[in-house]
């Protein structure tokens, strides 16, 4: 005779298919159900399912930064930046190194060669596009920098002045992030205690309508992006042979105060670069100005200055980021041509002898 269930027997016990709850009456009713031609479907659909979110998520990969022109630009631009600065700790260890960074201002105005030629010290150009962030502009270049080593932030006053411009990671910096390896730096790593959580990495790889549109445009034409390679020069300045003579001048600039959150990231900023025994200093990028509105701009930018001021020590060249002169610039009203960014990094050499020697 045949032992009967317990009816107090759990389904988990060896007698589950006898339970009285359980919908088989037997293993061999249980068997035959995962045998049926219904069950095998519902596994197949998943593993269906499955594979084709991660090959979409991997197309999106591939689409937002292995084929993304601008992407490999300033991937390349970069690289060799990199190259510079092992070459710097190589063969000029004892020596401080200026490194300024900002958005793209920055990489198309400071000439790293005569700054290192007025003030002996080696110098690099971190600047990338603004579309990168605030946190991620200046976490690349505090990660580069070591004890004794001088950062010259030029970051953008939009930046600073509006809230929502200090928001981050961006697509841009996670797609070069991506290229090093390093995915959770485009959020402002370790200098800002931030890094990129799971919905961001699904919407930072999503490359969106417009950007398939351009993309598509780009190839299809054969124009590409609007940089090339032999627009990177002496360690990291950025320089185009475009003169676009049509630029539209900025009106009157009425902002005078930092915004809450660029004063503290101004500030966070300034606790992580003393912890690592960096020096800081602020240096206002240049904006094409009409001349009717220049001297009224750049009072308003001193305001602002003095309040950077109280954070971390302000280069004054005279200009307070407000210009007039067309021929300093290049395709566009912060992008300085070769002769403009001639002219603002000697307007910079005074103030940052001034600083390294004070």
């Amino acid at each position: 005779m045949s032992a009967q269930c317990p009816a107090t027997q759990l389904p988990s016990s060896p007698h589950l298919a006898c339970h009285p709850s359980f919908p088989f009456p037997n293993k061999t009713s249980l068997q035959l159900f995962v045998r049926q031609p219904l069950f095998f479907p519902f596994v197949k659909l998943f593993l269906s399912l499955f594979l084709a979110l991660i090959a979409a998520y991997a197309l999106s990969c591939f689409l937002t930064i292995a084929v993304n022109p601008e992407v490999a630009f300033w991937n390349e631009a970069n690289s060799r930046r990199q190259t510079e600065i092992a070459q710097i700790r190589k063969n000029q260890s004892t020596k401080p190194v200026i490194f300024f960074t900002g958005g793209s201002s920055t990489a198309f105005s400071i000439d790293p060669k005569i700054i290192e030629d007025a003030t002996g010290h080696p110098t690099i150009n971190l600047g990338l596009p603004v579309s990168c962030g605030a946190r991620y502009l200046l976490h690349q270049a505090l990660r580069e920098a070591q004890s004794g080593d001088i950062i010259i932030v030029g970051t953008e006053p939009d930046l600073l002045t509006f809230p929502d411009q200090v928001a981050g990671p961006s697509k841009l910096a996670f797609a070069l992030e991506a290229c090093r390896g390093n995915f959770t730096e485009s959020a402002g790593g370790t200098t800002f205690g931030e890094s990129v959580t799971i919905p961001q990495y699904l919407t930072l790889t999503r490359p969106g309508p417009d950007y398939l549109i351009t993309l598509a445009g780009r190839y299809l034409t054969g124009k590409g992006y609007r940089y090339k390679e032999a627009d990177i020069k002496y360690r990291g300045l950025i320089q185009t042979p475009v003169r676009n003579k049509s630029i539209m001048p900025g009106g009157s600039h009425e902002v005078t105060a930092l915004h809450p959150e660029g004063r503290e990231l101004l500030e966070t900023f300034a606790a992580a670069a003393k912890q690592k025994g960096v020096r800081l200093a602020y240096s206002m990028p240049w904006s094409y100005t009409a001349t009717e509105h220049l001297t009224h701009n750049r009072a308003n930018r001193r305001k602002i200055l003095a309040e950077i001021h109280t954070i971390i020590p302000v280069l004054e060249d005279g200009y307070s980021g407000a210009m007039d002169n067309i021929d300093n610039f290049a395709d566009g009203a912060r992008h300085l041509s070769d002769k403009g960014s001639a002219t603002r990094s000697k307007a910079l050499v005074a103030a940052l002898k001034s600083l390294l020697h004070p």
